[in-house]
């Protein structure tokens, strides 16, 4: 490290090259800062420990290790270990004074100004013990065809990422198995949430180890980001996804990358869409959305976080799909999350009764004399009644080797149905005023049983189909 000249204000002017020496005349007193007691032990003698004993004069007997009077484990003194503290806090205050000269070089501070705003920052990253924060979750694929602003609650929003945060978080993107680097740099909105505070009792430990999401987050809010992500895939009826998790410093900072703002990026487990996104960034292009369409993601936040009769239960399991690597998962998420919100406890033939009230959930009950409609909702009844047969079939042991190796085709269909289903029923129930109960759904159903006895007399099968069903399924 060169030693540098500096003005009369006291700030590096031009470097000379002649290392500098930190001794007991040294810039810092490092000794006074790190070091432990002279006579401390780090470690515990290995000759201590009876079991490490009798297996230590083993090896001497075995392997003809000459014996010495005291022999044992690697002991770790403190004189060793303030050394290497001496250097790792020597490093961190050179890159310290380094982080100054090059944020006021990048903001264009004048050499005789005022450095504490760039200073303060980093000494409050170093000496509090906790550190308050925004998270910023960017969700690829999510565009406007205006950049908008939705604020789902006091503290959660979803917000534009602005030029300078674009480009500051972009780097930090890895290659993904799921979510594409490329897909996931270019997203334009992004969820954020306010008034998040980090612990910061070791920063040494923080400093060398990743910032892991388990260590700084609590399950309740890794569970709020993804109650929020699902309002978005609800509202939107489509899925999406994360790969990035950012922290937004306020009112420090580790470090920057010239004049853009501070971020670092916390390690979690993504919630990715799995099996159906991919590195190349053309592959299943995207479109920009109506801003208006958005409006609906406040609504799906209100019924997630009310819990309503199930619906936040529901929303869960949509959002679990995008965590599965198989289709048997995938279909006991969608089943389970629709029997939350289409059944009651008391209902008997559960396979029917399902089949029937998410049919009328996706067609309605209005149109029980179109042929068009009716001819709809016994597609949607066949393909539920199949999903909740494969449904049976896992939980009593039906496809045994094809559960996680090799689905078959009716696998594959149930559950891509199903996700449709689940996402479907819970978009449609965003708004209070669509708000409809098992047993409105069920008697919707049965309106359109009764209209296929009357108005589908071209598909015999059909009619006979619907006469079966309402003398059983009949409340």
């Amino acid at each position: 490290m060169p030693r540098q000249a500096v003005t009369e204000t006291g700030w590096p002017a031009a470097a000379i090259e002649q290392p500098v020496v930190y001794g007991e005349e040294g810039l810092v007193a490092w000794s006074a800062i790190v070091h432990l007691k002279s006579d401390a032990v780090w470690g515990i003698p290995a000759r201590s420990i009876p079991e490490v004993r009798k297996a230590l004069d083993w090896a001497v007997a075995r392997f003809h290790v000459p014996k010495t009077e005291e022999h044992g484990l690697p002991i770790l003194y403190a004189e060793q270990f303030n050394r290497s503290r001496e250097s790792w806090w020597q490093a961190d205050f050179l890159r310290l004074i380094l982080e100054v000269i090059q944020r006021a070089e990048a903001t264009q501070v004048d050499l005789n100004g005022d450095f504490a705003d760039i200073y303060r920052p980093l000494e409050r990253a170093r000496l509090d013990t906790s550190l308050p924060c925004d998270l910023l979750v960017p969700i690829p694929r999510l565009e406007f065809d205006d950049p908008l602003q939705i604020e789902m609650e006091e503290d959660v929003s979803l917000v534009p990422i602005e030029p300078e945060m674009q480009l500051a978080r972009a780097p930090l993107v890895e290659p993904d198995g799921h979510i594409g680097a490329y897909r996931a740099a270019a997203a334009t909105h992004a969820l954020r949430f306010k008034d998040v505070v980090i612990s910061n009792e070791n920063y040494m430990q923080r400093m060398v180890s990743p910032l892991l999401g388990d260590d700084i987050l609590s399950i309740q809010q890794i569970m709020r980001i993804d109650a929020a992500l699902q309002a978005v895939s609800i509202g939107m009826l489509q899925p999406y996804g994360y790969q990035q998790v950012v922290v937004v410093p306020d009112g420090w900072s580790d470090g920057w990358r010239g004049h853009l703002p501070s971020v670092l990026k916390l390690e979690v487990a993504n919630r990715a869409e799995a099996g159906r996104w991919h590195f190349n960034p053309w592959r299943d292009p995207t479109f920009p959305w109506p801003n208006e369409i958005a409006e609906r993601i406040p609504g799906a936040w209100k019924q997630l976080t009310s819990e309503r009769r199930g619906y936040a239960y529901a929303g869960r399991r949509l959002q679990m799909l995008a965590t599965r690597d198989n289709e048997a998962d995938r279909i006991l998420d969608c089943v389970s999350g629709l029997e939350a919100v289409l059944m009651r406890p008391r209902d008997r033939s559960t396979g029917e009764r399902f089949a029937l009230r998410a049919a009328a959930r996706v067609v309605g009950g209005n149109d029980c004399d179109s042929p068009e409609a009716l001819e709809g909702f016994w597609d949607h009844f066949e393909r539920a009644e199949q999903l909740y047969k494969q449904r049976n079939k896992i939980v009593h042991g039906g496809h045994h080797g094809e559960l996680l190796s090799h689905p078959s085709d009716d696998m594959r269909q149930a559950a891509h149905h199903g996700e449709f289903l689940l996402r479907w029923t819970l978009g449609k129930l965003v708004p209070d005023e669509q708000w409809v109960t098992a047993g409105e759904l069920h008697n919707q159903g049965i309106a359109m049983l009764e209209g296929t006895t009357r108005s589908l007399g071209s598909r015999p099968d059909l009619v006979r189909r619907a006469r079966t069903l309402l003398g059983r399924l009949s409340l």
